[in-house]
């Protein structure tokens, strides 16, 4: 993954100085996590509930946030042509090399990945899959470990939505594929509408 650039004059609990004006300078937002209720924390393949809301303390302008891909979203682009071109942006906090060493900033990193299935049996309409990290194990690439929880974008005719959570990786080193959890399903959806 590319890190996202910073204000290297930056310090935690400070504002940013220059012209970067982005998260982490502008501040955070501080709120309430509450999970899937029926997410264990251990990897229940296929349908892991691997997402959850943060109820924010004050109200923010989301403007300048992404937005959740509409109900179905990932199905709908599923059965166009040229599937295997299908791009996605992923977001992460995680490890960034494993070998020969272990690298793990609290540094906001994206990276471009590939639609690899939709519907396998470790998919089963609760995941996507997708490349991972090119690097073959030592970085820069896909997603790693830590890095759940990220946002994964897909640029379409709604814009820029979120589709999908980063979940887990099933391989060493992390390189091959990833897979995220699905917010454009019924339940995800049902989950978000209790906090709306």
């Amino acid at each position: 993954m590319k890190p996202i650039p910073r204000d290297p004059s930056w310090q935690p609990g400070t504002p940013c100085l220059g012209n970067f004006t982005g998260y982490p300078c502008a501040g955070g937002y501080w709120g309430t996590p509450h999970a899937h209720p029926e997410w264990t924390g251990y990897l229940t393949i296929p349908n892991t509930h691997d997402v959850g809301v943060v109820v924010l303390d004050e109200p923010v302008s989301m403007l300048k946030y992404g937005k959740l891909a509409p109900m179905n979203y990932l199905d709908e682009l599923a059965v166009r042509r040229g599937l295997k071109n299908v791009k996605f942006t992923v977001v992460g906090y995680g490890l960034q090399m494993v070998r020969p060493y272990i690298l793990a900033e609290r540094t906001r990193y994206v990276a471009e990945v590939m639609l690899v299935d939709l519907k396998s049996a470790l998919n089963d309409g609760y995941n996507i899959q997708f490349t991972s990290n090119p690097g073959q194990g030592t970085g820069p690439g896909g997603v790693c470990f830590g890095d759940s929880g990220g946002p994964v974008i897909h640029k379409g005719p709604y814009g820029e939505v979120i589709v999908a959570v980063n979940s887990f990786v099933l391989n060493q080193n992390c390189m091959g594929t990833a897979f995220a959890f699905r917010v454009d399903t019924a339940e995800a959806w049902e989950l978000l509408g209790m906090f709306l």
